[in-house]
Order: C-alpha cells, then structure tokens, then sequence
C-alpha cells in the first residue's frame, strides 16, 4: 500500500515539473530606450549557456528557449539587461538604456566639401551644446576665430575685417534672403534639421556667390525613414516641433520632414511688461517697445533616394515684425519719431544629384523666393504721415554643375545664374552704411521712387584640384561674373584664385591660398532715382597661409595668418542726390593671425580654443579719412568645452564658453549745439537755447570710431538632464548667460539733449539670463 502511494506521489511531481518547463520559440525584440529604435547584433543568451544567438537588422530574435529561464541582453553601449521568464511569457520587448549613444562617436571632420584651406566644420552635436547660444547651431560660429560678433545677442558677423552683408550664405545650394530673425538672436531653420556647418573664413571657391567677406555654407540632412519621429521644444520665448518619417512603409527611399517655430512672448506680455524684461524700464529709456518682437518659421522636405542619386525638394518660409518709438527723437531727431517693420519671405526649390559612372556626376539647385517688406519710420513734417518702403522681391535662380573626379584630378564646371525682379514704392532717405553712421534722419534728404526694376546676374565658373604626389595638392579656379539691371547697372569682369596645401609629415602640414573676390553693391545703393546705378563691383583680394599639426585622431592645432584687400567699397556723400550720394570712394585693410585648438567631438565631449588677433581699417578717398572699421577688434579669445557627467549622472551634461574680447570702435559725442529755423530763409541756424520755440540739441562728434568700448568678458554655462522613457526621451535644458554677472559695457547714452557729454551713463549688455527650454523626441 505504502509503494503504491509513493509511486503516486513520485508521478504527480513529475507531472508538475512537466507542466511547470516548457520550449517554446519566444518572440524576441530589442530597442533602445528613448528612441525605440532596434538595437541590431544584441546577444540574448540563457545564464545556463544553452541559448546564445544574436538580433537581426531590425533587432529581432526568435529564441527557442526552455521557460522559465533567466535571460540576459547585452550590446555594446548599453546597460546589461536582465530578466527571469515565467512559464507563460508569450512575446518579450527588451529596452535596453544606453550608457552611450550615437553622439559618443567619434565624430570626423566634415569633408562634405573638400576644400580645406581657411575652413572650419562644425557639425551637429558641436553646434547645438555650445553655451550660451540656447540650442540654436547658427550661432555657434560665433566663437571660433576670425568671427567677431556684430552684436552681443544677434547671430550677425564680421569675418575676418569684412563687413556683415559681404558674406556668402546658402543653405543646401538655395539661396535664401535671410537665415537670422530680426533680433538675430534664432535663426529661420530649425537647428535639429542641420548636419553641418562649413565656415570658410576666407580663401573660399569660385563656386559661391559673389562677395569679399567669408561664406557659410549650411547642410540640412536627410529625412529619417525607420519611422515616424516627433519632435517638440519650448523655450524662453518660443515654441516648435518637427515631424518626419518614411513616405511610405518603413525604410523606403521616400521621406519628409516638417518643422515650424512661432514665438510667443507677444502673446503673454503686454509691451510695458516686455520693456522691464528687457531692462530698459526707466523714464528716460531712449526706445520703448509698440510691437513686441515676434517671429515665425517653417522648412518643409521631401526627399527621395535612388539607385545612383538623390532628389530633394524643399519649401521655406519665415516672417517677423516688430515697432519701436524713439524717446529721444522728439528732441534731436524729430522726424525719426518710431521705426516699425514687417518682413516675410517663402523659398521653395529642388536639389538634384546624380552620379552616372564613378568619375562623372551632376548637381542641380533651382529655387524661386519671394520676399517682402513693409517698413515705416517717423513721421513727414509735411504730410503728418510716417516714411515708408514697400517692397516685393522675386527672384529664381538655376545652379547646374558638372564634376569629374579621376585619381588625380578633380574639375568641376558651373553655372550660376540669377533673375530678380523688385516692386518697390519708397519714400524716405537714402539707407546709411557704414560710412555714416552718424548722419540725421532729419538732416537727409528724402527721395521718392515707385518703380518695378529687373535684374539679371549670371555667372560661370571652373575649378580644378590636383594631387601631384601623396604629399602635394593644388587648385584653380575662375569665375567670370555679369549684371545687368534697369537704370543701367552694367558690369562684368573675371576673377581668379589659386592656392595649395602640401603635406610635410604625418602630422604637420601647410597650405596658401590667394585669389580676387567681386561683390555688387547692395540693391538700395545702385537703385536708379534713389541711389547710384552706375557704382561699380566691389573688389576684395584674400591671402592666406597656414600650418596645421594633427596631435591625435581628437585633437589638432592650426595658425592661419591672412591679409585681406577690399577696393571701390561703397560710401555715402552726404547732403548730395542721386547718383551723387553713394561712389566708390572707400579702400579696405584687414589683417591678422588666427590660432584654433579643437578636440573633435567624441563620448560627448568636445571643445576648442581660439585666439585671434586682428585688425581692420577704412579710408575714405573723397575725405582722405582713415578710421578703424565697426568690427574692428583686435584681440579675441574663446574657449568652449563640454562633457556628460559620469557614474549615476550620466544622463547629465554640461558645457561652458568663456568669452573675452578688446572693445569695438564707436563714434564719441565730444558736445553739443543748439539749432533753430531761420526765419528769414528757412535754414537751420546756430542759436542760443530757448531762443525759438522749436530749437532742438545737435551732437557734436569726434573722429568716427575713434574711441572704443572697454574690453569685454562673459562666461555662459549650459546644463542638459536627459530623461528616457521607452521609445521617447525627454531633454531639459538650462542655458544661463553671463553667470558672472559682469557688466559688459555695450555703449553709452549721452542724454535726451546730450547733457551727459561729460560722464555718459553706460548701457549694460545683458546681465545674468537664465533661460530654460522643454525638447521631447518621440
């Protein structure tokens, strides 16, 4: 009895034990977590050994395994994971946490384009963890050398002694009317959507467009096409999203992205709120805000990849506008009472490449944008009603080129052609340029023009690299430019340009580039009726040489010592009508060395130190005045760093820049002169204050630029915490500009009635500013 009892037991366990293990072919996915995306070559193996097998391309496994079993997950870059199976586990999606993550790659150098000499790359992840720029990658070329900011908060620059319009900008080979919003603080594209940035700060190809300062040369990369992504930000005063994906089922050549941006600071603050936001709160403040400054922009791609070539089409778009009043105006410049502005522009064209055998291939841009302008500045003592430009701007343009790439020789042909048209009805005075700076509103003369003007610029070009030995390269080009305008603007001629970079050892190696740059005047200078149309191209001639010492695959160092020469630069004759008031009297000089120490991004680390030392100068032929230029600043130092935190913080990252600078030029106001109306001839006449009702304070000025600011400090620190959920992530950003707090002087302020002659009150840049901003990526 007591056998048969055992027995019993003995195959009820048994029978349990059968039940309670089970094979079965488990379902396996693995994805990173915070992005959902599948983590390929995962090893999914059983603690006993008896299962050990890898995840396909979309990070799939289907593991014939014993349950229950404890697995494990391990790939490179991640954090072990590791799990016990119950007995009724039907399918299993692992997320496995990055220790790591695409950024901690090491990130090579851009040589999208292959032209070296005198060009800095900056790519994605470098751009947007700079501090003190809040994300936005454009204006991250403000701190390596040779750039010089034209304002503390704007994105503008002056490149190597050059003045803010002479530099060539394009964005995936369209041209656009403008990348900075008014402010210059964001640009008009979304930083998530750029790959890259190739700065040349002189020395540049034959290829871009016409101009004697530096070109920057913008990247948008592809659409993704695993998926659908999304993306979301909110910042310190605006908000934005991204959307992309596959057009189509996953992976297919066809996709797209959308992105838009709209500030918002108008919609929660009145303009008196916006003005205490802004510091400028007090009585006497010379501007107040009628307008809060507000923005928008969109970009839009759809992009397909075939067997031998891309083709891309591309729409943006962008508007602002914003109104002032001139607080002091009333006393010294009283028909420059307000300014208010309204600016937009849509752009849409199509990139197409194709390569046709492995030497031969082509690259087509073609793109069509219509800008427009509605600006309206003081008011008409004679009309009561205020100045005013309307514009509507059209322009298309065509850019074929054909390359040949053999084993030692590289050619490229191109053409660049451009037909603009302008619908404009103006009545104001001539805009003042940097030569005048100081000139009256209420002193110019007023000119009025209602016309429709035609313009075609066109332009072709040849370029030719050669390896001569392993150690040797050389390249050429010309580039034979043409304009024809209404109001007989007609001008032509050719420039050429050379240079070479010779490889001396492993690691050292020295380059030279020289050649002639052309530049028309811009349009409201050579505008028939208004300006001169008879101004001739304005003339630049670069030259540069360099060494550069690669220490490691991460770190390098390069010198560059450059001269720059700029002829038949365009300045303003005051008091004269058109043509008279604008001619081809200014000369040019800017010299200088830069110094540039970087650590190429990897592990999310990057950085560099630069050092420049420069100066710039302008001469006046007409005056025989020579004066240091507005962005003449002779010594510039900035160095930029940063890193994740590490052990349990590491999804924590910070970075630092610290700026230090000599002062810029400015114009003093050394006294001051009382004026009124003669009664007998209607002329404006030195007085005795108050002996007219209508007398109003003169400035009396000191050499233009003669004196400069002090010089400048700030240090910006930016902290990032990174949060990740199962196919989304989270990115908290806190981006504090001058931490120090230090009182950077920005100008200075002589008065309503310019009764501060003696001690001027300093105007502030920006004291400590924290801004915080919201990123979610699905």
């Amino acid at each position: 009895m007591c056998n048969k009892w055992l027995l019993k037991m003995g195959l009820w366990i048994m029978s349990v034990g059968y039940v309670s293990s089970v094979w079965a072919a488990l379902p396996v996915t693995v994805l990173a977590r915070g992005s959902g995306d599948p983590v390929a070559n995962a090893i999914i193996a059983t603690l006993d050994g008896r299962f050990h097998e890898t995840t396909n391309a979309q990070g799939k496994l289907l593991a014939d395994i014993e349950l229950p079993v404890t697995l494990r997950v391990v790939s490179p870059g991640y954090s072990v994971w590791q799990q016990e199976l119950s007995a009724d586990q039907k399918t299993l999606t692992v997320y496995l946490e990055p220790t790591s993550d695409a950024r901690d790659k090491l990130v090579v150098k851009s040589t999208r384009i292959v032209d070296q000499t005198s060009k800095v790359a900056l790519v994605q992840e470098e751009m947007t963890n700079v501090a003190g720029s809040h994300g936005e990658p454009l204006k991250a070329i403000q701190s390596v050398p040779g750039v010089v900011a034209a304002a503390e908060f704007g994105g503008q620059v002056y490149i190597r002694g050059s003045d803010t319009p002479d530099n060539a900008i394009r964005v995936n080979g369209m041209n656009l009317p403008w990348i900075f919003h008014w402010a210059g603080d964001s640009s008009t594209i979304n930083g998530t959507l750029m790959q890259d940035i190739n700065l040349f700060l002189g020395g540049f190809p034959v290829d871009y467009a016409d101009k004697i300062g530096g070109a920057i040369d913008v990247k948008l990369r592809a659409p993704k096409k695993d998926r659908v992504h999304q993306y979301y930000n909110l910042g310190f005063n605006e908000g934005g999203f991204l959307l992309e994906g596959p057009l189509g089922a996953a992976h297919s050549k066809n996709g797209f992205y959308v992105a838009a941006r709209h500030s918002y600071l108008d919609l929660l603050l009145t303009p008196t709120a916006f003005q205490k936001l802004a510091g400028g709160s007090e009585p006497d403040a010379p501007i107040s805000f009628v307008t809060i400054p507000q923005y928008y922009d969109m970009q839009a791609t759809v992009h397909h990849e075939g067997a031998r070539g891309t083709v891309a089409a591309h729409f943006f778009s962008a508007k602002e506008a914003i109104a002032i009043t001139n607080n002091r105006a009333a006393n010294n410049d009283p028909q420059l009472t307000g300014v208010s502005n309204s600016s937009a522009y849509n752009a849409g064209g199509v990139e197409w490449r194709q390569k046709y055998t492995p030497e031969w291939e082509s690259v087509v841009t073609t793109d069509l944008n219509r800008q427009t302008e509605r600006t309206r500045v003081g008011t008409d003592p004679a009309t009561g009603q205020p100045y005013y430009v309307d514009g509507t701007y059209w322009q298309a343009s065509l850019r074929p080129e054909l390359r040949w790439r053999g084993d030692t020789d590289d050619v490229s042909l191109g053409v660049d052609g451009k037909y603009s048209t302008f619908d404009l009805n103006l009545y104001i005075s001539a805009s003042p340029n940097e030569s005048n700076k100081t000139t009256s509103f209420t002193d110019m003369k007023k000119f009025h023009v209602d016309k429709y003007l035609r313009a075609a610029d066109a332009a072709g070009y040849v370029k030719h690299r050669r390896r001569w030995t392993p150690r040797l390269l050389t390249h050429a080009g010309l580039r034979y430019s043409a304009v024809r305008a209404t109001g007989g603007v007609n001008t032509d001629g050719a420039v050429p340009r050379v240079g070479a970079e010779y490889k001396i050892n492993d690691q050292f190696s020295a380059s030279f580039t020289w050649g002639l740059y052309r530049q028309l005047p811009a349009y409201n200078e050579i505008l028939v009726g208004y300006s001169n149309p008879h101004l001739k191209y304005l003339r630049g001639e670069h030259r540069v040489v360099g060494i550069k010492y690669e220490i490691s695959p991460l770190w390098n160092i390069s010198v560059e010592a450059y001269q720059k020469l700029m002829k038949n630069l365009v300045v303003a004759v005051d008091n004269q009508s058109p043509p008279d008031n604008f001619a081809n009297a200014g000369e040019g000089l800017a010299y200088g060395v830069d110094f540039y120490l970087k650590r190429e991004a990897q592990g999310r680390r990057m950085g560099w130190i630069s050092y420049s030392y420069g100066r710039s100068t302008r001469k006046n032929s007409i005056t025989e005045i020579s004066r240091p230029f507005s962005g003449d600043q002779p010594h510039t130092l900035t160095a930029v760093w940063g890193e994740p935190f590490g052990g349990s913080w590491r999804r924590w990252s910070w970075s630092a820049k610290f700026s230090a600078h000599s002062g810029l030029p400015y114009t003093a106001v050394v006294g001051r002169v009382a004026e009124c109306v003669d009664s007998a001839t209607g002329g404006v006449i030195t007085c005795a204050p108050g002996a007219a009702p209508d007398y109003r304070w003169r400035p009396i000025y000191g050499d233009y630029n003669g004196a400069r600011l002090p010089a400048y400090y700030k240090l910006d620190i930016r902290i990032n915490r990174e949060a990740l959920y199962e196919t989304w992530r989270v990115n908290y950003y806190l981006d504090v500009q001058n931490v120090t707090n230090h009182a950077n002087v920005a100008g200075y302020d002589y008065g309503a009635n310019f009764q501060y002659i003696d001690q001027p009150r300093q105007q502030r840049g920006f004291p400590i500013m924290p801004i915080f901003g919201i990123e979610a990526v699905f």
